[in-house]
């Protein structure tokens, strides 16, 4: 008997909101045999960001693409599961302007720490302190040790890694005893140096690292939302989108692996009061 297949399609583009009539259900049968060249996909998850959301033309984000979608789920993993981030500690961001990072360096300050923040230049430090908000922000193309120590004089319990390279071995530099680092990403695209060339400094410090894969950790979103929810009680949370133009967004997908994306960027703020709205 050949085998049914069944798919969801975008059926229009979203309003403000999305809703069950933006997507269509459709069923078929599965080809019976494959042409040169072709393969079959069996999708089991389909994730849909804020980033794509506006690139189909809405220019909104929403706290259920963000803060509650993949790259808030991914920050809350990382700290609230992985690291078990702590009140009264210090953790370091890498990336903080991105995704993940804007979502980790909001929800930090709600699990009780505080937090240092790092992007690359001017435009990404100033958005991260004056829209979010973030007191302790530091270039990535600075001196990344120079600025820790007057930053975090007593030195961090946790570094949220989404770069790797030079940010990992400072990291691991300035760690406090017992420290832990949670590795989500590695922008940097290269080798990480001593950090990881000479592990006897993890050792003698008892500093853990862990890698963090967030399809692992699905089974704590009830968490996250509780987190999202009386963090917005305290201080309006902001979901943050990235748009880019169709040129740029097709540019992206024209880049051989390895070559980093445009970086003309616009990023727009939704703050999160209530949930329910």
């Amino acid at each position: 008997m050949q085998e049914r297949n069944r798919w969801i399609e975008l059926a229009r583009v979203p309003g403000d909101r999305l809703d069950a009539g933006d997507f269509a259900v459709r069923t078929g049968r599965v080809p019976a045999g494959l042409s040169a060249g072709q393969v079959r996909v069996r999708a089991e998850t389909f994730g849909l960001n804020a980033g794509l959301k506006s690139r189909l033309g809405t220019g909104r984000s929403t706290p259920h693409l963000t803060l509650l979608g993949h790259v808030g789920m991914t920050a809350y993993a990382g700290l609230g599961g992985v690291v078990r981030l702590r009140e009264g500690e210090t953790v370091w961001v890498s990336a903080a302007a991105g995704g993940v990072g804007t979502c980790a360096v909001q929800f930090a300050p709600a699990l009780g720490a505080r937090v240092v923040a790092s992007a690359s230049g001017p435009g990404r430090t100033g958005f991260l302190r004056d829209e979010l908000g973030v007191d302790l922000v530091m270039g990535r193309n600075c001196d990344l040790v120079g600025q820790l120590q007057r930053m975090a004089p007593s030195g961090l319990d946790v570094y949220f890694d989404s770069v790797g390279g030079d940010h990992l071995a400072a990291a691991v530099d300035h760690k406090r005893d017992r420290g832990r680092i949670v590795l989500v990403g590695n922008a940097a695209g290269r080798h990480h140096g001593p950090a990881l060339e000479e592990t006897s400094i993890l050792i003698r410090r008892a500093i853990s690292m862990s890698g963090l894969w967030v399809n692992d950790h699905y089974d704590e979103r009830t968490s996250l939302e509780s987190l999202v929810s009386r963090a917005a009680l305290v201080k309006p949370l902001k979901a943050v989108a990235t748009v880019r133009g169709p040129g740029q967004f097709a540019g992206i997908l024209r880049r051989p692996s390895g070559r980093g994306v445009p970086r003309s960027r616009c990023c727009r703020c939704e703050s999160v009061r209530n949930l329910r709205d």
